[in-house]
This record gives structure tokens, sequence and C-alpha cells, in this order.
């Protein structure tokens, strides 16, 4: 009721999982219908059809970049995108947070192994990683030399946008969000 009686222009929900379908349930309850954005945690199909007949009008989420891949001009990162949708459709998985965030990590990590073979201590790994630069991956190129050990920053983001009617996310901003 608070929330309703202060007009948001839209609602930051900072939750994942079954947390999130509890807050947009009660939107939903107290007649709240404003934008919702929420974070890549919750980039799952199959949970946001499951809160169908509660969700905002506009629901969206903080993306992935490989979730526009017609924006990515650089084919060397365009070649791992579709590497990655190969893979990910080949097991019957969904190409969405859980399998995107590990996807790169699992490749920079194997590379690593393969560069300096498989007895290779945690130390060499983290030292082979933070000299990684200009590494293809499905959201741009990584570069672990600036120090922050993200490999990417905002130019892997893209904001995106459940389509109830395609059960699909669509992207609706550039990289950066």
């Amino acid at each position: 009721a608070r929330i309703k009686s202060a007009k948001p222009d839209v609602i930051v929900a900072g939750v994942i999982g079954t947390p999130l379908g509890t807050v947009l349930h009660g939107l939903h309850d107290a007649g709240v219908d404003v934008p919702v954005i929420t974070n890549a945690s919750s980039i799952n199909p199959v949970q946001i059809q499951s809160y169908a007949s509660f969700l905002p009008s506009t629901m969206l989420f903080s993306g992935f970049a490989f979730m526009a891949p017609e924006l990515q001009h650089d084919q060397r990162v365009r070649r791992v995108q579709q590497q990655f949708f190969t893979a990910v459709t080949a097991v019957k998985a969904e190409p969405a947070g859980p399998t995107a965030s590990t996807y790169d990590p699992a490749r920079v990590i194997v590379d690593a192994f393969r560069k300096l073979g498989t007895k290779a201590t945690a130390a060499q790994i983290r030292d082979y990683i933070e000299h990684v630069k200009g590494y293809p991956s499905i959201n741009g190129m990584m570069d672990f030399t600036d120090g922050n050990q993200r490999g990417i920053g905002e130019v892997g983001v893209v904001i995106v946008q459940w389509d109830p009617s395609k059960r699909t996310f669509l992207p609706v901003s550039g990289f950066g969000g």
C-alpha cells in the first residue's frame, strides 16, 4: 500500500528466484503496475513464464550482451556466441542466466589448463588469467589486465524485456544498458 501511494515510476527488485515471485505477486495484489527491473540472475524463461498471471506490464532485466547478437560487430565474439548457442542447445538447456554466467569463466579455465597443463597450481592459473586480454567471449572482448578481475565491464550488459507473447527476452538497450 505504501509503494502504491508513493506512485513510483519504476521498481527495482534486487531479488532472485522465489523471492522475485513474492515481490511481483505482492505488487500485483496491491494493484501496482509500473515497470519492474531486476537482475540477470532471474533471466530464466521457465521461471518468468510461471509468473505470467501476476507479471507487471513491463518486466525488465539487466541482461547479457549475447542476448543482443545483432549489436555485436566483432566476428570473433559472434563465433563464440554461435558456439555457445550450439553447445547449450545440444544439451537442451536455455541460453539464460545460469548457463551464460558460467560459460566464459569455464572457457578461460580450460584454456589455462591447455596452456599450463593439468598440474597447474592455483597461483599459475590466477597469473594466466591476470594476463588474458582481447579474449572473445559471448558478451564481448574480455580483458583481465586492468586488475578488476571481472574480465568484462558494462559493455557486456544490455537491458532486456520479457515478451510474454513470444515467451522470451528481447533487448531494449544498447551495450552498457
